[in-house]
């Protein structure tokens, strides 16, 4: 008689909480299979470490994602911010040519009519 490690059906009735990881992973092996995994072939051992390895990547890789989507907003707001400061530096310029034209202009007519 060998060793199988079936999930009988009042534990796959249960809370995904209350499993272990390992027979978290048998259930959704079984659900995808149909069969029942034997814990001590090649398939099986095969299976649980991929399992137990790619797990705890998952939250991993979402928090990767999150990161490149937070950072790519923020460059297209920072490039927003840096294309507003250009024009209010450009602003500036023109605000203070004009204020030179009207010194110039006051003092000419100040010469005119001395």
């Amino acid at each position: 008689d060998s060793i199988n490690t079936r999930v009988s059906e009042e534990e796959t009735n249960t809370s995904m909480a209350g499993m272990s990881v390992y027979t978290m992973v048998l259930v959704v092996w079984q659900s995808m299979r149909c069969t029942p995994v034997q814990a001590k072939s090649k398939t099986g051992n095969a299976f649980m470490m991929m399992g137990l390895f790619v797990l705890p990547m998952i939250p991993i890789i979402m928090l990767v994602v999150q990161n490149c989507i937070s950072l790519a907003s923020l460059v297209s707001i920072k490039g927003g911010i840096l294309d507003l400061v250009e024009n209010i530096d450009k602003a500036d310029e023109v605000a203070s040519c004009i204020s030179r034209l009207q010194e110039e202009r006051s003092l000419l007519a100040y010469y005119l009519n001395k």
